[in-house]
């Protein structure tokens, strides 16, 4: 067990015990829990915030500068479930309503915090020839590959977050070839076919760079489809930074638009700080994770907004005044209101490390 392969699926696996939403279902969509596929835990839709008791949060932090945050997880208001929740065993095909699941397998995330994902969050170690979307089959138990970094530019590389298309034909994704380039979205069939790169960099790219710092470059990162055939994407091309931070990390994506072959590039938000994982909502508008920390402190904005596909109406959409918790990766469950995400501590977890929680906006 001391190949690559065998060492990434080992960490991938330990880190789905922990119980966050990374796979999504071909036929539905919808975010499911890994656990609930190995039995070890359901997401329960009784509560309306799954939280943790501060001990058990501090010890998942693994951090005493994390107390604060475990405190503030804690004062949730609402009921909330502890821990994983038993199962009697594993779900069955005909339980989940769907037969396949697309998903990412590559070596986790280094990153410090959760905006820095596209710079240190990307060591060479992790750059990988086998890094790639696979499609498991929950009947068969069998496992295939749509592409991996080896069908790409340079044989290895780092794929990030992936976005299903509406009839489950088609995958967005982000890939960085190697450390000294940025993310760019591609596509690719489910079975394979009609690979291709969707976003460049931008024109003004070595002037971006000459700018700010011989290794620097913007990143295209979080794709996702929007019904009208366009693509929303987070991009660092907005050229923002942490409020924190100096002006030479420009690790604050914000979000942006463009067209299904990545020509008309649009900047939809003015966001002083990052944006990500964007994500469409029953009711058309798109949800997204905002550090938003406009009279609040550094620990207090990591929630939930949305706006329209066209960038108009953004309002906050749940969270923002719930403290020391980062709300990530946030998916709508289909026929409701509700939402379910990973909850991180502080400025995230690596690779979100957290609780799934599911959360009723209403």
């Amino acid at each position: 067990m001391n190949d690559s392969l065998s060492t990434q699926t080992i960490v991938t696996i330990s880190f789905f015990r922990k119980g966050l939403p990374v796979w999504y279902s071909r036929r539905t969509r919808i975010a499911v829990s890994t656990l609930a596929l190995l039995g070890l835990a359901i997401i329960c839709n009784t509560p309306t915030v799954m939280a943790a008791e501060n001990a058990e949060v501090a010890e998942n932090a693994g951090a005493a500068e994390n107390a604060e945050a475990a405190e503030g997880a804690a004062k949730i208001s609402g009921p909330r479930a502890i821990g994983p929740i038993p199962t009697q065993g594993p779900i069955s095909a005909d339980e989940l309503g769907f037969d396949e699941i697309v998903f990412v397998k590559r070596k986790p995330y280094s990153s410090d915090h959760y905006y820095t994902d596209i710079n240190n969050g990307t060591s060479p170690d992790r750059f990988l020839p086998e890094n790639g979307i696979y499609v498991y089959n929950v009947r068969t138990g069998e496992e295939r590959a749509v592409v991996t970094a080896a069908d790409l530019p340079g044989g290895k590389g780092f794929l990030g977050k992936l976005s299903l298309s509406f009839d489950a034909q088609k995958v967005l994704f982000d890939f960085r070839q190697d450390p000294g380039s940025g993310f760019r979205i591609w596509e690719v069939g489910i079975d394979g076919s009609g690979l291709r790169q969707v976003s460049s960099p931008p024109a003004d790219e070595p002037e971006k760079v000459a700018r700010w710092h011989p290794s620097w470059h913007t990143d295209d990162i979080h794709p996702c489809y929007l019904p009208d055939g366009h693509v929303i994407f987070s991009s660092t091309r907005s050229e923002h930074t942490v409020l924190c931070g100096g002006s030479s990390h420009l690790v604050a994506p914000t979000l942006h638009r463009m067209t299904a072959d990545g020509k008309d590039v649009v900047q939809l938000s003015n966001s002083p700080v990052s944006e990500f994982c964007p994500v469409i909502l029953s009711d058309g508008r798109v949800m997204y994770h905002r550090w938003e920390y406009v009279d609040k402190g550094a620990r207090v904005g990591k929630t939930f907004w949305a706006m329209n596909p066209d960038g108009t109406g953004q309002t906050a959409y749940f969270g923002n005044m719930h403290g020391g918790i980062a709300m990530l990766d946030a998916k709508p469950i289909p026929g409701t209101k509700k939402i379910v995400s990973a909850f991180s501590l502080g400025h995230g977890r690596p690779e979100h490390l957290g609780h799934v929680s599911i959360v009723d906006p209403s």
